[in-house]
């Protein structure tokens, strides 16, 4: 059972043994790894003041980010500066709440949706291409998932991973740091470092959508 501690503004949700500092949310799962066997994943996102007061009834857009009005958003989720998020995206908290760190490019079709009762948290400088479908139990940093890839429930995406065009990864996993996913069959290797941040295209899309689009107003909506 993947399990997390939350502890934003104070509150506790679904807290463990330990307590952590005002901000953070730790998770941790036994799952097999793409490698086979058995592998222990603890890991820690630390999004700081961000969390802030986590009501758990709204959409709440931290300002700097760039969300579409014709994005479709539902449930509690709460998106962090400079992310941006095209039209057209799906973020559907069905179930628990999603959790989208800071400097994420979410494009056009691309489907994020939480069916468990855990909360979805989303890292920092990742991207999400057009048509990608992700429904893990957690992302970490700098990861990229390609055109039309598709990523399972039960699947815990680390750091640094790259998920090919049209791969699909469905099987109860812990994906490693800095792996890639290629090909039909499937194929996995390990890159030698992690895709960069797409810091100008970010400062880019930040100027140019609002010219085009309507924008959601920031914090809570």
């Amino acid at each position: 059972m993947l399990s997390f501690n939350f502890t934003p503004g104070g509150q506790s949700y679904d807290h463990g043994d330990e307590s952590l500092p005002q901000g953070h949310v730790k998770s941790s799962k036994s799952i097999e790894n793409v490698s086979g066997g058995e592998e222990s994943l603890s890991s820690e996102i630390n999004f700081g003041d961000f969390l802030g007061e986590w009501d758990n009834t709204s959409l709440q857009i931290t300002p700097g980010a760039v969300v579409c009005v014709e994005a479709e958003v539902k449930g509690d989720v709460k998106i962090a500066t400079k992310t941006i998020v095209h039209p057209c995206a799906k973020i559907l908290a069905t179930v628990g709440p999603i959790v989208i760190g800071e400097s994420n490019i979410i494009e056009e079709l691309v489907i994020i949706e939480n069916k468990s009762t855990e909360p979805l948290v989303i890292g920092k400088c990742n991207t999400f291409e057009v048509g990608a479908t992700v429904y893990a139990r957690a992302v970490g940093d700098n990861n990229v998932f390609e055109t039309k890839s598709h990523v399972g429930e039960n699947v815990i995406v680390s750091n640094g991973c790259v998920f090919g065009a049209g791969t699909r990864v469905t099987q109860p996993t812990s994906v490693v740091d800095n792996s890639v996913f290629s090909g039909d069959p499937l194929k996995h290797r390990i890159a030698g470092e992690r895709p960069a941040a797409q810091t100008l295209q970010i400062d880019f899309l930040s100027r140019i959508l609002p010219n085009y689009h309507h924008i959601k107003n920031p914090a809570k909506v």
